[in-house]
């Protein structure tokens, strides 16, 4: 479940690769992501994210690069999301 998940533009996905845990960003319109948009029980929005062979870019560890994410409960437990700032934002 990632709060929001389904309005974010992009999402920041922690995921283990070569035993270590790395830090990854993926684009909402990336090839093979599949969003389930659905309402929580106090009201809020949530969805549950896969990832098929997903490109992706890394942002930490070790030889970092792009790479391809495969859907696991891991990855899509610890999703955040990031929204981009909209023209009539005043922060």
């Amino acid at each position: 479940m990632v709060l929001h998940g389904a309005q974010a533009d992009y999402w920041i996905v922690p995921a283990r690769v070569n035993g270590e845990i790395a830090l990854f960003v993926v684009a909402r319109e990336a090839a093979g992501v599949k969003i389930t948009d659905y309402r929580t029980i106090d009201g809020q929005r949530a969805a549950t994210l896969e990832f098929d062979r997903t490109p992706a870019r890394r942002l930490s560890g070790p030889g970092t690069r792009a790479r391809r994410l495969s859907s696991t409960s891991r990855i899509t437990a610890r999703c955040c999301c990031v929204r981009k700032p909209s023209a009539h934002s005043t922060h």
